[in-house]
């Protein structure tokens, strides 16, 4: 993955400043050497959120696709679609104007099949894979919308994406976390919901007891201040989950480090019925109080950081 920090911090003061800019030239520097120059923005546009929503209807003004030397190029593209989702944010409410324009540059795409099936790729490598810095599950949902809509996509693909498609639409944020059944190592039983009662913000981790990674990111957790101290307070609750098998398949398993009640899934119900998106072991989930989901596929140092917001 290529580096994108200069260009979309360019593009930030761009934003940032899109009032007092009459024209792009002032950012010409920022973007010397690229290939795909950003539009230039009417004038009468004085709104930061107009003039942004402009910039992303016609961002990829400037590539052909049928032109195969710039469609091919997969720096190009690469650093563009890097470039182009950074302004999603922007106008992050105009879900409707933002579908409006990804399904222009799926469109455009499919001018070579070669740049249509990179152009996807890229999306799922940003957006989809949870490792990535800009996954964003929210955004890759436009994608994958506009690639459901093409006549042209294979079957093999179509189902791949329907797939993904089904994933990102279990327990979205805001939504309500599905309830499921927990057994403890003593065998006793509850549910999720019963676990969440009780504290403003509870993170649930589907981990594996052997999992070494497991093991490291609850034991940084427990070591970060911010963190033990919202643990102290009560302001928040840590819920372990195995999600792929029973505790007599973890009879010599160490138990997870830190502040952090341990059960399996009851039934084995997450797994069998796949009613969480689990994609990498461990998956860090952010429930509320009513088992809204407040974050998912979470990172350590966002718990962190929220946790130190309540201090």
């Amino acid at each position: 993955m290529h580096d994108i920090d200069g260009r979309a911090f360019c593009l930030f003061i761009i934003m940032k400043r899109l009032p007092l800019l009459l024209s792009l030239a002032a950012a010409a520097a920022c973007f010397a050497g690229a290939q795909l120059p950003l539009p230039v923005v009417p004038a009468t546009l004085t709104q930061p959120v107009d003039r942004a929503i402009y910039i992303i209807d016609h961002f990829w003004d400037g590539l052909d696709f049928a032109d195969t030397t710039m469609s091919r190029d997969t720096r190009l593209i690469e650093q563009s679609f890097a470039d182009y989702t950074s302004l999603f944010s922007v106008v992050a409410d105009s879900t409707a104007r933002l579908q409006s324009a990804v399904d222009r540059l799926v469109a455009a795409s499919e001018a070579d099949s070669t740049a249509a099936a990179g152009l996807r790729e890229i999306a799922e490598i940003y957006l989809y894979d949870v490792v990535s810095p800009m996954h964003n599950d929210e955004y890759y949902r436009l994608y994958l919308n506009s690639f459901l809509k093409s006549e042209r996509l294979d079957e093999g693909a179509r189902m791949r994406y329907e797939y993904q498609l089904e994933e990102i639409n279990k327990n979205r944020v805001g939504e309500t976390a599905a309830d499921f059944g927990l057994v403890a190592k003593d065998g006793s039983e509850t549910t999720l919901s019963r676990e969440v009662v009780g504290a403003p913000l509870t993170v649930v981790m589907f981990y594996n007891p052997f999992c070494s990674e497991c093991h490291d990111i609850s034991a940084a957790m427990a070591a970060d201040p911010a963190i033990a101290a919202a643990v102290a307070s009560g302001r928040l609750k840590f819920v372990g989950v195995i999600a792929d098998g029973a505790w007599s398949d973890f009879g010599t398993a160490l138990p997870l480090d830190g502040p952090i009640k341990e059960f399996a899934a009851k039934d084995n119900c997450v797994e069998d019925e796949q009613i969480y998106s689990i994609r990498v072991i461990p998956t860090l989930y952010i429930l509320d109080s009513e088992m809204k989901v407040v974050m998912r596929d979470v990172k350590p140092t966002r718990i962190s950081a929220l946790a130190a917001e309540g201090q």
